[in-house]
């Protein structure tokens, strides 16, 4: 059996990339997950190549962190910062506005296909929130992961003291 340990939010910042960094090359970690929209994004790949860990970076999808964190213009007319949006969208089927779903759709399209530019090569999905567990952005993140050859997207599974296996 083969355990993953993931850490999330490479690119966030320089001491996270540090962190992260220092995790794969003392072996406390073997994979993480990059924030392409995020401004240390480049500094984080340096790190993975120079590491040799860079086929060890999936991509972490960032929807909610507002028009600075975006690749696409589109996405900035909506306020997918605020909290309240997504706990009034959370498991609903469909996000009912069609310029919204088309936005989100366009961004989570850009930081596929700026992932892949970066040269990452893990080809796994996973994201800032867990956004892309929300049924309206899963039923997006499927078919586009499917064009652009991803082969896994995280799904969070959480176990209490009741579950029964």
């Amino acid at each position: 059996m083969r355990i993953v340990v993931n850490a999330d939010d490479f690119g966030a910042s320089k001491s996270t990339n540090e962190a992260i960094d220092y995790a794969f090359r003392n072996g406390i970690i073997n994979r993480t997950t990059i924030m392409v929209t995020s401004p240390y994004c480049e500094d984080a790949m340096q790190r993975a190549f120079d590491g040799n860990y860079a086929g060890s970076v999936g991509l972490h999808l960032h929807l909610d962190g507002g028009g600075k964190s975006s690749i696409t213009q589109e996405i900035r007319k909506y306020d997918l910062s605020s909290p309240y949006f997504w706990k009034k969208t959370k498991n609903r089927i469909f996000i009912t506005d069609r310029g919204l779903r088309k936005a989100i759709k366009a961004e989570i399209e850009a930081q596929m296909q700026r992932y892949i530019e970066l040269g990452c090569t893990l080809m796994h999905i996973d994201s800032h929130h867990h956004r892309h567990l929300d049924l309206s952005i899963l039923m997006l993140v499927i078919p586009l992961a499917k064009k652009y050859g991803f082969r896994a997207i995280e799904c969070d599974v959480h176990y209490t003291k009741d579950s029964v296996l």
